[in-house]
């Protein structure tokens, strides 16, 4: 056989943004180089290689094949198809799984193995697929990450991290492939090629030979080279002492920059009074009825969009607000008009103790303001006016996938509270606030969500009589029970 410059296969393959080629690209070359390079030796009696720019390289005699296969014969690597990322950045992270992924596994289009976008296990079958690799990015910016194997229920999941650029870190693709390596079994590669050895170069030629009539491929591998593919596959991979997984402590946080609230609340407010005797004015009038109307409420992460610290990408402003609407006091037989409203901002710090989680806790601090009136005043009837500052704790613990139970508290020092205290009632007197409440979140779609909670909040007041009282009472009490429902959006 007289070798030539004329090149055995040639190819013109499509290069990424970044000047690159793509996964599969790399696939086609290795599997071509593999069909074209897997040939007998010369016979012994040819001469060698003539000179020319390329060294030819002299391939030992080949090793008997095992009984009951052929020398070209060759185990097929084990099937793996990779599906859909739902929510993924511009591809990343299935250019991730692909490279990591299709150099030690023999990687199936997905749209071979589905059918109406589900996974077809009959098709799998077929194609000598595995395994079936799909997942999503959840709410909080994670990645869910599933592998099917011989039923839609899947046989290993996985909850990672993404980094701020929507990418798995090192350590995380490295897992996923240890994972899947358990799950699968190890892959099947075709045998190690027998060692080239390398001919002495021939004597110069007499005459010089044409130049070749198609660009080169590539140049000749040297005998350093990897003897397989798979070989070469981990060859190009950073090792594994070498990949670095990203620290808990650098890892994201908080996920998403800017959340709104939008929904109605019904409460149940109540003034009562402790210790209330005769005046030379009318009775202390207390107060019993429904108050309703919408809800809002917004959260803005600043800080969260450029860093990946722990304690920085959590630290957030919120701000919440509530009013009622057709709000009346009806006393006797006449109704007057009436009105309600409550405002809640401050900072909050967004912590997540455990990153494999979406557990959070949620403290915050906050300037409150909360305003009830009556139009016109009723005679022994307080209006309220109270503003002061809150310290809260909420927590937030998932329940599967898509519920999340939210539970909180907050303790509110009135530093005004009038009218019952300096507003002409009392001369003198203190108020707190507790308030605690309970509820559920469930995802519906992407960022989307429902919340339904219910809350108890009442405002302790105690009270100083002057020495010329218009009205006598040592303590009250302003509660209110109810609940809200809101629909949140998260980005």
């Amino acid at each position: 056989m007289t070798p030539s410059l004329e090149p055995a296969f040639t190819w013109l393959l499509p290069l990424t943004r970044q000047g690159k080629l793509a996964p599969s690209s790399v696939e086609q070359v290795m599997r071509d180089l593999e069909s074209t390079l897997a040939v007998p030796p010369p016979p012994l009696d040819e001469p060698p290689a003539p000179t020319a720019p390329l060294t030819g390289l002299i391939e030992p005699p080949p090793v008997p094949a095992a009984a009951g296969t052929s020398p070209a014969e060759e185990p097929p690597r084990r099937g793996l198809a990779i599906g859909a990322i739902l929510g993924e950045r511009q591809r990343g992270v299935s250019r991730q799984l692909a490279s990591a992924l299709c150099g030690v596994y023999r990687c199936v289009p997905r749209l071979r193995v589905t059918t109406a976008g589900t996974v077809d296990f009959s098709k799998m079958d077929e194609h000598g697929v595995e395994g079936f690799l799909f997942g999503s990015v959840t709410r909080d910016g994670d990645l869910w990450l599933a592998l099917a194997t011989a039923s839609p229920e899947p046989s290993h999941t996985w909850q990672l991290p993404l980094t701020r650029r929507g990418k798995l870190d090192p350590g995380s693709v490295e897992q996923v492939k240890r994972d899947i390596e358990s799950a699968l079994g190890a892959p099947s590669a075709p045998p190690a090629a027998p060692p080239m050895v390398a001919a002495a170069p021939p004597p110069p030629p007499q005459a010089e030979l044409p130049a070749p009539t198609a660009p080169m491929a590539g140049p000749v591998e040297s005998p350093r080279a990897p003897a397989t593919l798979v070989e070469a596959s981990r060859a190009r991979a950073p090792a594994a002492a070498e990949a670095r997984a990203v620290p808990r402590h650098e890892r994201r946080q908080a996920r998403w920059v800017f959340a709104a609230e939008a929904g109605t609340f019904v409460t149940n407010r109540s003034l009562s009074y402790s210790g209330a005797a005769p005046g030379p004015t009318p009775l202390l009038r207390g107060y019993q009825g429904l108050v309703a109307g919408p809800c809002l409420s917004l959260e803005v992460l600043p800080v969260s969009p450029f860093t990946d610290h722990v304690l920085l990408a959590g630290i957030g402003v919120f701000a919440e607000y509530a009013f009622s609407q057709g709000l009346e006091t009806t006393v006797g037989s006449r109704s007057y008009p009436s009105t309600f409203s409550a405002l809640d901002a401050g900072l909050e710090w967004r912590v997540r103790p455990f990153s494999s989680s979406d557990l959070a806790l949620v403290p915050a601090t906050s300037y409150r303001m909360q305003r009830f009136a009556v139009t016109p005043p009723f005679p022994g009837l307080p209006d309220s006016s109270l503003s002061g500052v809150a310290g809260s704790l909420r927590i937030e613990v998932p329940l599967g996938e898509a519920v999340t139970l939210l539970l909180g508290g907050s303790y509110t020092r009135w530093l005004s509270a009038k009218d019952l205290v300096g507003g002409g009632f009392f001369p003198a007197g203190s108020a707190y606030a507790l308030e605690v409440d309970a509820g559920v979140g469930v995802a519906i779609y992407g960022p989307l969500s429902l919340r339904a909670m219910g809350f108890y909040d009442t405002t302790r007041y105690a009270l100083e009589v002057g020495p010329r009282p218009l009205y006598r009472a040592t303590a009250a009490g302003d509660s209110q029970v109810g609940g809200r429902a809101t629909a949140r959006a998260r980005f």
